[in-house]
């Protein structure tokens, strides 16, 4: 049995017509997270949650750097990520108050993802 990805690489050749390696490109794009603070990330979220992105963009102007907890601005943070599957960026830089605060009264399900800062 072909694995996931390929079997979704199949189905997407053979929706869109693409080579192999140009629907091999477009899987691994849409599979790899966004790196989290990023225009990038900040885009994925706005699309689905423009409060939460304007909140974090805030953030970030008023700390002049990424590097800090999307929720508050403190540091040090640590790097986790999302266990669901419908979340718009599945990482995100969460000091340690802020990630008992998503995870225990707002439900987040979140691991570490390895790295600090």
């Amino acid at each position: 049995m072909p694995s996931k990805k390929k079997r979704e690489i199949r189905e997407r050749r053979q929706k869109t017509g693409e080579s192999y390696q140009a629907a091999q490109r477009q899987w691994k794009q849409a599979n790899t997270p966004l790196q989290p603070h990023t225009p990038e990330w900040l885009d994925k979220l706005t699309a689905v949650n423009e409060g939460q992105a304007e909140h974090s963009k805030l953030i970030f102007e008023l700390s002049d750097s990424t590097d800090v907890c999307a929720v508050c601005g403190d540091t040090p943070t640590t790097l986790y990520r999302s266990t669901e599957a419908a979340v718009a960026v599945s990482l995100v830089l969460l000091c340690d108050d802020c990630f008992v605060i998503q995870t225990t009264r707002m439900g987040a399900k979140l691991v570490l993802a390895g790295g600090s800062k």
